[in-house]
């Protein structure tokens, strides 16, 4: 499972980045736990929109297991909810 740090905002995404890349190259379903984020910001909901994109293109399942108020709040603000096929409440 691809545990998220606390921290999902620009001072934090090279950071992140780096932790996403190697669960692209696995090759199986990818399992995202959000529960832990505390701070996002657009950068950080960019990164995961990315992550979300190239897992698809990949033909890779990717799904979030768990995600904070936090977080659901900000990928819902941007827009991005129909992308990391959130369901709307």
């Amino acid at each position: 499972m691809l545990i998220l740090n606390e921290a999902l905002d620009i001072a934090h995404v090279q950071e992140c980045k780096l932790q996403f890349l190697p669960w692209i190259s696995q090759h199986e379903p990818i399992a995202v736990d959000g529960s832990s984020v505390v701070r996002v910001d657009a950068a950080g909901i960019q990164l995961l929109a990315s992550l979300w994109m190239t897992a698809q293109h990949n033909q890779l399942e990717i799904y979030f297991d768990q995600l904070s108020d936090v977080l659901a709040e900000g990928i819902a603000l941007l827009g991005m909810a129909d992308l990391m096929q959130m369901k709307s409440e």
